[in-house]
C-alpha cells in the first residue's frame, strides 16, 4: 500500500461543509490505493499509462472506475482532489496525462542538464512541415525513444507558462 501523505488524509470538504457518506467512502478509497498527490492527480484526469490500474493487485478495475468516476463526477469530490492534492501539482500532473509517457514529458517540458531534450518545430528544411528531434540533432524523430508511440504531428499540449 502507497504511503499516506499527510494532506490526503484530512477527508472533509474544503468549505467544511459535512461529507455524504459515498463520499467519504470513494475519498478513503482513494487515498488508501493511490496515497501519492501526484499518482492521485494522474488517476484523476484518467492516465496511469493508459490504464485503469496501477501496480495494485487487490482491487479489481471496476472498483478502482466507480471510485474514479465519482470523485470526477461529484462536485465536492473534484473540489476535494483539487484542494488535497494543490494547484501546481493538478496542472502539471493533467499536462503529463496528455503525453505518450512520463519521460517525454520530462524530455519535452521538463529538461535537465546533462539529460536528453526533445523539441517540436519547423527546423529543418523551409517547404516541410513541423516535427520532433532531439537536441539540436538535424535528425527527426516519427517515435517515442523511450515507450515507441508513434508522436503526434503536433505537439503533445500548447504551451503555457506553469503555474507558480
Amino acid at each position: 500500500m502507497p504511503r499516506k501523505h499527510q494532506q490526503l488524509a484530512d477527508l472533509s470538504n474544503p468549505d467544511d461543509s459535512p461529507v455524504a457518506e459515498a463520499c467519504a467512502d470513494a475519498r478513503r478509497w482513494l487515498v488508501r490505493h493511490y496515497g501519492d498527490p501526484h499518482i492521485l492527480a494522474l488517476r484523476f484526469f484518467g492516465s496511469v499509462h493508459n490504464s485503469g490500474r496501477i501496480a495494485h493487485d487487490d482491487f479489481t478495475e471496476e472498483e478502482d472506475l466507480d471510485r474514479v468516476a465519482h470523485a470526477k463526477g461529484c462536485a465536492s469530490c473534484e473540489t476535494w482532489v483539487w484542494a488535497v492534492v494543490g494547484l501546481k501539482v493538478m496542472h502539471r500532473q493533467r499536462r503529463l496525462a496528455e503525453y505518450c509517457c512520463s519521460l517525454m514529458f520530462a524530455a519535452v517540458e521538463e529538461p535537465r542538464r546533462g539529460y536528453v531534450r526533445v523539441q517540436f518545430g519547423k527546423r529543418f528544411h523551409p517547404e516541410s512541415g513541423p516535427s520532433w528531434s532531439i537536441e539540436e540533432s538535424t535528425i527527426a524523430i516519427a517515435y517515442c525513444p523511450w515507450c515507441g508511440q508513434q508522436l503526434p504531428p503536433e505537439p503533445f499540449v500548447e504551451f503555457v507558462n506553469p503555474v507558480s
